[in-house]
């Protein structure tokens, strides 16, 4: 069972997120991502879900570039999003079109490796 402490360090880790990030994708405070992660406070079904959805993104961004790449790729406008940054569009609901972006990537990487 993944707890919110978990789930937040998991996105946290290498520095690919800040607790400001958290806080936007979530439409939050800092100060209340901080209690979530350190006091282990309990969030909203919604958070919850938003959470899991952009630990899901983490993860693939991870497999598809190293960590500060995909920090930037992450905060930059994608062309394949109509200019949209890959967290405004996780933060607005549209995780699945990031997700689809990641998997494009990490399959085209795939590719050439074994070529």
């Amino acid at each position: 069972m993944t707890t919110i402490r978990s789930l937040l360090d998991d996105v946290c880790a290498g520095g690919v997120l800040t607790v400001g990030d958290l806080a936007q994708v979530t439409r939050t405070s800092r100060r209340e991502v901080l209690r979530w992660r350190y006091r282990s406070d309990t969030v909203r079904r919604e958070v919850e879900k938003r959470l899991l959805e952009l630990r899901a993104v983490v993860d693939l961004a991870r497999q598809a570039m190293p960590d500060r790449p995909a920090r930037t790729w992450l905060r930059s406008p994608q062309p394949e999003l109509k200019g949209q940054r890959p967290l405004d569009a996780v933060s607005e609901g549209s995780a699945y079109l990031v997700i689809d972006l990641l998997r494009a990537l990490v399959e085209a990487a795939a590719e050439a490796a074994t070529e």
